[in-house]
């Protein structure tokens, strides 16, 4: 079979990283795949399979179907217009989460979606980074977040509360903050009151476990004070390497959190929308109790045991190997589609 993925192959985006990884999944198929930088696409869907990628911000140039449409459900609905394009163009739908896919059913989506988790490559699980860089400061408890984008979105303003209430118990801390060098208003506070290590350059794969490894060598966690997003790879890196991970109870995160680590997810003090401005993710997420987080932050680090014991039944749930077998069911309903 031969298919056509379209992504935005040129840039730097968790669409195009997300888009490699599954065009590799699918060429392990035996399929031949295209690869169609967005930018150069001009809509047209003559091979089936078409995969557009991500689907909402490419369907202005759609002018008929049928696609694939790879996508994300960021808040808990997606919008009336968001739906008509899906039901009109795109009878198939791949979400990395089941939290999207039960979104996108209960927004009103008539067709069938499957599920593509993230996947974490073997290196994640069991390998030692070749990396020369070192990201701890001292034994102090090291809080690491990642603000690359959408500070809101992802609980900037919530974690800053969270760390005002251990610098006002006298909580000896370091934030570890990796953020692309981008402006937001929300990474200020951040910034400024806090002892703050800050990385904004792009990590190659060693680097990053390595972070991950230096915050989990000594009392570390993962602040993940997301209000929405489609998977929060970054919660399940860090529990690939030993590192607790701290979230609010909702949201599609919590797909990792097996009952051992259920302790460290925080109430909602409100559901709140995770966008302001947007056309097409038009739902709410948890907005994480500040003051239930920062005690979850302060004791995360007795978890370690407990994130080691649950390693495996991830790594067999969100290995390479386990979503090549979600590809792979994915396409044979595909080729089938094609040969009706």
């Amino acid at each position: 079979m031969r298919a056509v993925y379209v992504y935005p192959k040129s840039k730097f985006l968790s669409f195009t990283l997300a888009g490699r990884e599954y065009i590799e999944l699918i060429r392990a198929a035996g399929w031949i795949v295209e690869e169609v930088d967005e930018e150069e696409w001009n809509g047209d869907v003559s091979v089936w399979p078409t995969f557009m990628h991500p689907f909402f911000y490419l369907s202005y140039k759609l002018k008929r179907g049928p696609v694939v449409a790879v996508d994300v459900a960021d808040s808990s609905a997606l919008s009336r217009e968001a739906v008509a394009l899906l039901n009109r163009f795109a009878p198939f739908a791949s979400v990395p989460s089941r939290y999207a896919e039960m979104v996108f059913k209960h927004s009103g989506y008539a067709g069938r979606v499957f599920v593509w988790h993230h996947y974490l490559g073997e290196k994640w699980w069991f390998g030692k980074p070749n990396c020369g860089r070192t990201f701890r400061e001292s034994g102090d408890l090291h809080i690491l977040y990642f603000l690359v984008h959408s500070g809101w979105r992802k609980g900037a303003d919530v974690l800053a509360k969270s760390l005002r209430i251990l610098r006002d118990r006298g909580v000896k801390f370091v934030l570890v903050l990796k953020r692309l060098d981008i402006e937001d208003p929300l990474k200020s506070p951040l910034v400024k009151e806090f002892k703050t290590v800050e990385i904004s350059e792009r990590l190659d794969e060693d680097c990053l476990i390595k972070l991950y490894d230096d915050v989990a060598s000594g009392p570390g966690v993962l602040a993940l004070p997301s209000r929405g997003g489609g998977f929060e790879r970054n919660g399940l890196e860090a529990l690939s390497r030993g590192l607790p991970v701290v979230a609010p109870l909702g949201g599609s995160w919590t797909e990792y959190f097996p009952p051992e680590l259920s302790p460290l997810l925080v109430r909602a003090v409100a559901m709140e929308p995770v966008f302001t401005l947007n056309k097409y993710h038009v739902g709410v997420g948890p907005s994480a109790d500040p003051a239930e987080m920062a005690e979850k932050l302060l004791i995360a680090p007795r978890y370690v045991e407990a994130v080691a014991r649950v390693k495996p039944m991830l790594m067999a749930r969100f290995s390479k190997e386990a979503v090549y077998a979600q590809v792979s069911r994915s396409l044979v309903e595909l080729a089938r589609y094609a040969a009706r």
